[in-house]
């Protein structure tokens, strides 16, 4: 098991990419006897476009390489933590809560359950992933469901797996609402409130 723990960091790079006042933290713990390997990643504060930019010269893993790649993320993160079992991207479970500014991410196909073997757990299904751009807010999430509270301009939401209409772009989106995933192929998504504007038109929801 390894531990890095990084507080008020300032870096550049040779071609002039500066991440300032960086606070990061990551644990991670191998595999052992069955039991799959577990990470977990804290920030104060991060801007994740700058990440992207210095990843060639980051000790990164070729799992965290992976990741950033399949997500493509942009925005900043705030007091977020992101916690993850199993090897990305057959991951058994995951979990995350914090707050996002101008958060974007690519949408990521969903995964089927796979029993276990001689070497591995088994690995319960992955729903589809919504991608979308622009959101500002917070977010609490794990492969069951999760909560978010949104306050965004100008946001996009991607979502293939679960609506005919794959992509909505709200010229402003506040949104108060909950989420579960029954089996891989049920989703539920509960509002409390939402507000947005749309093409023009301004409609409010209660739940």
């Amino acid at each position: 098991p390894h531990t890095v723990a990084l507080s008020d960091i300032f870096l550049e790079t040779a071609d002039g990419i500066r991440m300032e006042s960086l606070d990061f933290a990551e644990k991670h713990v191998p595999a052992t006897h069955g039991k799959p390997a577990s990470t977990e990643i804290t920030t104060d504060e991060l801007d994740l476009a700058t990440l992207i930019q210095m990843t060639k010269y980051l000790p990164l893993s070729a799992e965290q390489r992976k990741m950033l790649n399949d997500f493509s993320p942009s925005g900043e993160l705030n007091h977020f933590t992101l916690r993850w079992e199993g090897q990305y991207p057959d991951l058994v479970s995951y979990q995350l809560n914090g707050k996002v500014r101008n958060l974007s991410m690519s949408a990521v196909a969903a995964r089927s359950a796979r029993a276990a073997t001689a070497n591995a757990p088994a690995q319960a299904a992955i729903p589809a992933i919504p991608g979308f751009k622009n959101l500002t807010g917070g977010v609490s999430a794990n492969e069951h469901g999760g909560s978010l509270e949104l306050d965004s301009d100008t946001a996009t939401l991607n979502l293939p797996s679960y609506f005919p209409k794959s992509s909505w772009n709200f010229d402003a989106l506040k949104l108060l609402a909950n989420w579960s995933f029954a089996t891989r192929d049920e989703f539920a998504f509960g509002i409390e409130k939402m507000d947005f504007s749309l093409g023009g038109i301004s409609v409010s929801l209660s739940g």
